[in-house]
């Protein structure tokens, strides 16, 4: 590989060498942007070496593009996660409607309601109320998640409110199918709530309003398995009450939840590889073609701050001028022939000597 280097190498120099001649009569005046310091003529094969370097490190670039193929690798990987999302909106969505169903099954109807809101009190104000509970489903409910309201409007509360299904009589906890359960008035529920977060009219709402248009907004639901003492029941949330019907759709996600973790792995593994194969490879062209650059400068001249280098006898003949400003260059070729010659150089583009 060095020995072919060497005779490339070597044809290109004998190339540049035979076009152009030996007395040096010529003076060129090249104008380039202004901001640039160094003007350089090179050599005329210059421009067919640069494409020889830029085909070959395309060519890398493809095959490294063929032997990791990221692009299939990224929309497989992609398509599999957007499964597993699917997954989980269905799972999401089986579990919000099981949710709905068993809270339509619940009949509930508040009476003997209490509001205490006292003049003095800022702060916190109080709601005491009975109930009377009917299941209408086929799974024993332990307890419900509830809001309060007055008509339309909702009551702030500072937590959750949690109203438990337990018999007063025999203290076990659960609401049996078709079982009605009727709290104990002289033990009423109660909460309280947030009178900062109310204004004036709402407070006096509550007040002339409570008895007539309480009601409770069910959120959400428990459930038990058996009819026990409240301590000794165990309260299951609705994957944990039906987790036989779940569990076709969770085996599901988790299984697409493996093959996105594979599908990644094997992608960013890729990933990894071909950036080190391509940083190879964008060092290769860099080392190659700053070589290139230092055996093909001819001449060299300063620029003037208004962009004007001053070549004086030069052989005639072909040469290219590259002048370099940030990550652009100039780079034109130009035929010496005459005595004097003068070209403008001002159009900056992607340098050539760069991959």
């Amino acid at each position: 590989m060095k020995i072919l280097k060497g005779i490339i190498l070597s044809a290109f120099l004998l190339l540049s060498f035979s076009e152009v001649g030996y007395a040096k009569q010529a003076k060129a005046v090249i104008m380039v942007p202004e901001g640039i310091e160094d003007v350089m003529l090179l050599s005329a094969g210059t421009v067919a070496m640069l494409d020889h370097l830029h085909r070959q490190y395309d060519y890398e670039m493809q095959a490294i593009q063929k032997q990791y193929n990221l692009q299939t690798l990224k929309q497989q990987s992609d398509q599999i996660s957007e499964t597993n999302i699917l997954d989980k909106q269905t799972y999401a969505l089986e579990i919000d409607r099981i949710r709905k169903y068993y809270i339509s099954k619940i009949g509930l109807r508040a009476g003997n309601v209490m509001p205490f809101i006292s003049p003095e009190s800022t702060a916190m104000g109080e709601i005491t109320f009975t109930y009377t509970a009917t299941n209408h489903s086929d799974r024993i409910i332990a307890d419900v998640v509830y809001i309060p309201k007055i008509g339309k409007m909702k009551i702030p509360t500072s937590s959750k409110l949690v109203l438990d299904f337990v018999d007063k009589n025999t203290l076990k906890a659960g609401l049996a199918p078709g079982q009605t359960m009727i709290s104990n008035p002289n033990d009423p529920d109660r909460f309280s709530f947030l009178m900062g977060q109310m204004s004036a009219a709402d407070l006096e709402y509550i007040k002339k309003n409570a008895l007539k248009e309480f009601s409770v907004e069910i959120t959400d639901i428990h459930f038990t398995n058996s009819i026990e003492y409240k301590d000794q029941s165990r309260v299951l949330n609705i994957e944990q009450a039906f987790s036989d019907r779940l569990n076709g759709l969770k085996n599901t996600q988790t299984n697409h939840l493996e093959k996105v973790r594979l599908a990644k792995a094997e992608y960013e593994n890729a990933l990894k590889l071909s950036q080190t194969q391509t940083k190879q490879a964008r060092q290769n062209f860099i080392k190659a073609s700053g070589s290139l650059k230092q055996t093909a400068v001819r001449y060299s001249a300063k620029a003037n701050k208004r962009g004007k280098a001053v070549f004086k006898d030069i052989d005639k003949g072909n040469y290219v001028i590259y002048a370099k400003k940030g990550n652009q260059a100039v780079f034109k070729e130009i035929h010496v022939s005459g005595s004097s010659i003068k070209e403008k150089a001002e159009n900056l583009g992607k340098d050539p000597f760069m991959p």
